[in-house]
């Protein structure tokens, strides 16, 4: 079970990089909006691709906290960009009094 679980972390590091990459070859111009956060969000899914391989390879429990870590601040950023993007989705609708 535990060698299933390791090849299940290897894979999804895998294609944590294949989707930077696909990501850095074919930027979406509107994802996300600003490009300060775009190089951020790259960087991020980068180096969590690393971490998951150090973490796995290294049978090390501070590269899985940093990978906690950095996989926290990678969907933070997503959640930003979302609340950036679309200002007007997240408006409160108030009943008529």
């Amino acid at each position: 079970m535990v060698s299933d679980l390791r090849e299940a972390m290897l894979l999804l590091c895998g294609l944590e990089a294949l989707a930077a990459l696909y990501w850095v070859v074919h930027p979406m111009s509107t994802w996300p909006a600003s490009s300060g956060l775009r190089g951020l969000t790259l960087a991020l899914l980068c180096g969590n691709s690393v971490l998951g391989v150090a973490a796995v390879s290294r049978r090390s429990a501070r590269c899985a906290l940093a990978l906690i870590g950095a996989y926290a601040a990678f969907v933070g950023c997503l959640v930003a960009d979302f609340g950036l993007s679309h200002p007007s989705g997240c408006r409160c609708k108030r009943r008529p009094e």
